[in-house]
């Protein structure tokens, strides 16, 4: 008879540095014209991620502005409220507690989702969707039931997908690779350059926010940028912003003070000397110009 070998083996105890074992909500809105969330606060986390469309949240007297894409986390007690910013938008909500201290990292941040965290977003919101037994689209929810219908393991699952959405999230915007990166051409560096400054159009960046998300000098970014486009990153930044301000007067569902303050201009004055500068006439005159052609 052979001898028990247990004793020859050390286990590795799992550090599990995010745990999530209550999720208190999870919805998935498409909101239409006019829709406004009056607001709350909670004594958990609550994930907010818009599929498309932008709306406008508040939080604890901070006004922000999301697209399509972004994410936001509202820390426990934080007041928040969010509202439409265009005709239509769809955003997935989840709460849920967690007191790990890697949670820190979510709070006060607004993160661009990735093809690896839409993934894992699209498989959580199927397995909710299997799982519970109320549709996910019920503005005053209080309690999830489970279904009786729900596959094996499906809360867990929700569970599982979190974590792991919460981990990458975290590896995203912080880890280091550990092999040396390849240089990058000037090329994808200008488009990353690009891709960041339009991915906040409607916040506000610096050019040092840009350097540092970037990894590279002010000098060699200013550099860069100028002998390949022609003008500075800010110029571009600019006309970025004011394409999407002709945008919004285009539409004509905003007055230009809300259109300023969605896209981070300081004041109404600023923004129309902005405007002016780029167009070449004040927002009153292009909106003027933009009606006469819809009549013609």
């Amino acid at each position: 008879m052979k001898k028990d070998q247990t004793e020859k083996y050390t286990p590795l105890t799992l550090d599990r540095v995010i745990k999530i074992d209550r999720i208190v909500s999870l919805h998935y809105f498409e909101y239409t014209k006019g829709f406004h969330f009056p607001g709350e606060r909670h004594d958990f986390w609550e994930l907010v991620y818009i599929d498309a469309g932008r709306v406008e949240v508040e939080c604890d007297q901070k006004r922000k502005s999301l697209q399509q894409g972004n994410v936001i986390f509202h820390k426990p007690n934080e007041y928040h409220n969010i509202h439409l910013l265009d005709n239509r938008a769809n955003a997935m909500i989840l709460s849920f507690y967690c007191e790990d201290e890697a949670m820190e990292f979510f709070a006060d941040r607004i993160l661009s989702v990735h093809e690896n965290e839409k993934w894992i977003l699209g498989e959580l919101l199927k397995e909710g969707r299997a799982t519970l037994s109320d549709p996910l689209n019920i503005v005053e929810q209080y309690s999830l039931e489970v279904s009786p219908l729900a596959p094996f393991g499906g809360a867990q699952m929700i569970a599982n997908y979190l974590e792991q959405l919460l981990i990458s999230f975290i590896r995203s915007y912080e880890m280091k690779p550990h092999r040396p990166e390849r240089k990058r051409s000037d090329t994808e560096m200008i488009n990353a350059i690009i891709r960041l400054l339009s991915e906040n159009v409607y916040q506000k960046i610096t050019l040092e926010d840009v350097a540092f998300q970037l990894r590279l000098s002010k000098t060699t970014l200013k550099r860069l940028f100028k002998s390949k486009t022609g003008m500075s990153v800010m110029e571009y930044y600019s006309l970025l912003k004011i394409n999407a301000a002709k945008k919004l007067i285009a539409e004509g569902e905003l007055c230009f003070t809300e259109i300023a303050e969605q896209l981070s201009f300081s004041s109404l004055h600023y923004f129309s000397h902005k405007f002016k500068d780029v167009v070449g006439m004040s927002p009153s005159a292009y909106a003027k110009s933009v009606e006469k052609l819809s009549l013609l």
